[in-house]
């Protein structure tokens, strides 16, 4: 087993003053005094005891404190006496088996004139509790105004800064308060350190804060207080610096005298070859940028451009380009098939210039070009040929695994042979001919007999389906294709069946037929009609026939004649004796053609092809057609030509092809002055659309051929730009007029890059679209994160992990330095500003709880928040000089309880309490504040 033990160092408690001197009070008054008491290393409670208990001091606070660990905290004795004169006790701190003790005195008095008998009144004495204050009294370093004249301490303040020095101060008033030079104003403990080689606070260093590269140089003393390698006296390198603050650059550097050092010379040998020289076309880096003759190489394929001048002078052929404006063209470069000479030899491929089939992908890349439906990327079709280039043709188009002849990708189930496309459908509830659905027949009853419609017979006569019983109804209601012999046999063909009809070789009787005028049983009723037998006029037809059986010139099959009566027996008078069908005043039978009012005996011929008069004859030029073009010569306005006859369409001939005497206004119209008339243009309103013109990259039909040419149409990356007027068709983010984007491409089509994709002002090797900063050559996103208040590497972070001792949090815009060390309030001030902070001001309660819920279980916190200084006591403010007027005291505070003029945030509760401010704690910083 391990046994933890908890090991008490054995550290007696602190205390301060070591003696309570009320001096001299009043009888009857009440007064309080106290001391401050410390326990190092742990948190104890400690008794309290007066001894003698009858002595007129008493405890507020109660016989125990608690202490905590390692804090400074009040304890208060409180005096009320109501007889005069010197009282004394002892005040015993128990702490367990150690007992520590001091002295308490007090003089009671009820003289109310010169209660501390120095001599002046109490109305002239500003401390009648004190002998050693009042008016005439030599002022000591005390922190009291022993002389009365309302200054503490002043003969000891010769710089009058606040801040007192000189013999006796330091057995009263704490080190950090006294003057360090007490000849100076401006210097003094708090005071603000500034850069100029004294210890302007008192704190016992020079200039802190102010070195900030840590070379041991303040920056008031150095020219670069950003590179611990730049200061007075150090060795000059040759790196573009003044290494040594002389005021001169990299001396000693320049071997060839043109006022470039080595380090940024590329030719130190050369004095005609310096960074800012005029590059030549002479296969020489003539301006130190890295890049040879890169003024004369547009494309920045490294060749320069062969038809310049200088370049053709002072160059070999096969070091300058044939085509400087395309980057894929080069001396050697290796040909691909991209439609370019890539290898500068002038000669192009062939199959980099053929498209035979127009799918727009050259022979080269096409795996056949003979087939417009076949290149790379096309979908593949069910044609058993490789559609997309791939190499392959896909196994469906091919494979036939249930035989039936049709590939699997055709085929609605290649492991079913009765089932394939154009099979005939069977009635088995499938879908055999793979269009898709199975035929209604399949699934419906239509008669609800039991049957669906495709095994029933008739699937509209529930009577009718397989089994049913048959009947003498000529139907074959059993559904086995056969109707018995006797349900349709009818030899008489009378519509009657023999097994119902009563004689089935008369066709003239059957059940149901109507009795006629024969003389036989027509409706096999078994009776013949009487009037069947009779005929009055002996015309040779019987009364039942015979309409008029008086009159033995009618009877059925009489000729009838044009005299408005029924000879023929047929029920009515032939409609041409009685009316006049075209109202020429001519009945049907006695005119040639009764439709036609314009026909009828002498009436005038007119050009219509029809007899209208009558006499059996049509005037010739009312039948012929010279032209064959179906209109009559008496009706055509030219017989010889057959593009010309009433109702021809209008031809754009400028001839009249209907015959109405007029031309069209589209024959004769240019309205867009192209020389080419309304009709014969596809665009009369524009002038660049007509027959023959040439296409531009327009989007328009120039040529009216009714095509507009692919590469106006076709836009392969989709972004709106058509081939013929896009830099890079196979790019979305290439299109004219397109934002410039920070990838180092021509997005916009113009030739060039945007300035901020090649523009690198700060010279940090990071272009401005990607450089957060590119005025600071220290600000990049390659660069590393310093302590500097400035977000080096870009990633929206200020300082994150840079601040040595402390870590680097962010909120609301504002970077925070949470600092572990313990250190007093105004060296945590000090810090902060050194490293270009302030301590925090919390603005609001969210800001605060983001503070409390960093520092989390740590302990208490340097803030701002002080009320330090000469009367500014319960006068808070912030040490940036700044704030909202937020705070988030904890109960009771601030009590300024001896002395406590600086605050802390409290881990836990995020409550802030005043304590001395020179306690030691870790501390925030906070930028900008």
């Amino acid at each position: 087993m391990l046994l933890l033990v908890a090991c008490t160092p054995d550290e007696p408690v602190l205390f301060a003053p070591s003696q309570i001197d009320f001096g001299v009070v009043p009888v009857g008054q009440v007064v309080e005094s106290g001391l401050s008491v410390q326990s190092p290393f742990q948190e104890r409670e400690i008794g309290l005891v007066i001894t003698p208990a009858s002595a007129p001091f008493s405890l507020p606070g109660g016989p125990t404190m608690l202490l905590p660990q390692d804090q400074w905290v009040s304890l208060t004795v409180e005096l009320s006496g109501d007889e005069p004169g010197l009282v004394t006790a002892l005040l015993a701190i128990e702490d367990g088996d150690d007992v520590s003790t001091l002295e308490i005195r007090a003089t009671l008095t009820r003289d109310e004139e010169d209660r501390d008998r120095d001599g002046y009144p109490a109305d002239d004495d500003c401390d009648d509790t004190d002998a050693a204050s009042h008016p005439d009294a030599l002022e000591a370093c005390d922190g009291l105004d022993n002389d009365c004249d309302g200054d503490v301490d002043e003969d000891f303040d010769a710089d009058d800064d606040g801040a007192p020095a000189g013999a006796g101060c330091d057995d009263v008033w704490p080190a950090e308060q006294l003057d360090c030079d007490d000849d100076d104003d401006a210097v003094f403990p708090g005071a603000d350190e500034v850069c100029n080689g004294i210890d302007d606070d008192c704190e016992g260093g020079v200039d802190e804060g102010f070195d900030a590269d840590g070379d041991g140089v303040a920056s008031c003393l150095e020219c670069d207080d950003t590179d611990p390698a730049v200061f007075p006296g150090a060795s000059e390198v040759c790196n573009q610096t003044d290494d040594d603050c002389d005021g001169e650059v990299d001396e000693g550097f320049d071997a060839d005298g043109d006022g470039f050092p080595a380090c940024s010379d590329c030719d130190d040998s050369d004095p005609t070859v310096v960074p800012d020289s005029a590059e030549v076309c002479n296969g020489e880096d003539d301006d130190c940028d890295g890049l040879i003759d890169e003024d004369f190489d547009a494309d920045e394929d490294g060749f320069p451009d062969g038809n310049e001048v200088l370049c053709g002078l002072n160059l070999d052929p096969d070091e300058v380009d044939c085509n400087d404006l395309e980057p894929d063209a080069w001396p050697g470069n290796p040909e691909v098939c991209d439609g370019i000479d890539n290898d500068c030899d002038g000669v192009l491929d062939s199959d980099e210039q053929a498209d035979d089939d127009s799918d727009l992908f050259l022979a080269c890349a096409d795996c056949d070009d003979t087939d417009g439906a076949t290149f790379p990327g096309a979908p593949e079709l069910c044609d058993g040929l490789d559609n997309d280039c791939d190499g392959a043709v896909p196994a469906s188009e091919s494979e036939d695994v249930d035989a039936d002849g049709v590939s699997a990708c055709f085929d609605c189930d290649d492991g079913d042979p009765v089932r394939t496309p154009g099979a005939p459908e069977l009635c088995d509830g499938i879908d055999n001919d793979c269009n898709g659905t199975i035929p209604p027949a399949e699934t419906t009853d239509g008669d609800a007999d039991g049957t669906v419609a495709c095994a029933d017979c008739d699937d509209a006569d529930a009577t009718r389906f397989p089994g049913a019983t048959e009947e003498c109804n000529g139907l074959d209601d059993d559904c086995n294709g056969v109707v018995p012999f006797a349900e349709t046999l009818d030899v008489d063909a009378d519509g009657s069946a023999a097994c119902e009809d009563c004689n089935d070789n008369d066709a003239a009787r059957f059940p149901g037929n109507p009795e006629i005028c024969d003389g036989i049983d027509n409706d096999c009723d078994g009776a013949v009609g009487a009037d069947e037998t009779l005929d009055g006029d002996g015309d040779g037809s019987p009364e039942c026939v015979d309409c008029d059986d008086a009159d033995n010139t009618v009877f059925p099959g009489a000729l009838e004649l044009c005299n408005g009566l029924d000879e023929d027996c047929d029920g009515a008078v032939p409609a041409n004796e009685t009316t006049d069908g075209d109202g020429d005043g001519f009945v049907g039978c006695a005119d040639c053609d009764d439709a036609d009012a314009n026909a009828f005996d002498a009436n005038p011929e007119v050009c219509d092809g029809v007899d209208n008069d009558c006499d059996g004859l049509v005037p010739v030029n009312e039948t012929a057609d010279g032209d064959f073009d179906g209109s009559v010569s008496c009706a055509d306005c030219d017989d010889a030509d057959s593009s010309r006859f009433p109702g021809a369409t209008e031809a754009c001939d400028g001839v009249d092809n209907d015959c109405d005497f007029t031309l069209p206004a589209g024959e004769t119209a240019d309205v867009d002055g192209d020389g080419f008339v309304l009709c014969a243009d596809c665009d009369d309103d524009d002038p660049v659309r007509f027959p023959g013109n040439p296409e531009v990259c327009d989007g328009l039909d120039n040529d009216c051929d009714g095509g507009i040419p692919s590469i106006e149409t076709a836009d392969n990356d989709g972004d709106g730009s058509p081939f013929c007027a896009d830099c890079d068709d196979a790019d979305a983010t290439r299109t004219p007029g397109a934002p410039e984007l920070c990838d180092f491409i021509d997005n916009d089509c113009d030739g060039v890059l945007g300035g901020p994709e090649s523009t690198d002002a700060d010279g940090d090797g990071s272009v401005q679209c990607e450089d957060c900063d590119d005025s600071n050559p220290v600000v990049s996103p390659a660069a590393t994160e310093t302590c500097d208040t400035v977000d080096n590497n870009c990633d929206g972070n200020i300082d994150e992990g840079a601040c040595t001792g402390c870590s680097q949090a962010t909120y609301d815009g504002h970077s925070y330095q949470f600092c572990s060390g313990s250190v007093f309030w105004t060296s945590a001030s000090a810090s902060c500003q050194g490293l270009g902070y302030e301590l925090v001001t919390i603005e609001d309660g969210l800001e605060n709880e983001f503070l409390r819920l960093t520092i989390g279980n740590t302990g208490d916190w340097w803030i701002g928040y002080n009320d330090r200084g000469f009367g500014n006591e319960g006068n808070f403010v912030w040490d940036a000089g700044n704030g909202s007027g937020y705070e988030n005291w904890a109960s009771g505070e601030p009590n300024n309880s001896f002395g406590e003029d600086c605050a802390v945030i409290r881990d836990g509760s995020g409550e802030w309490n005043d304590t001395e401010c020179f306690g030691t704690e870790p501390y925030i910083c906070e930028f900008p504040n």
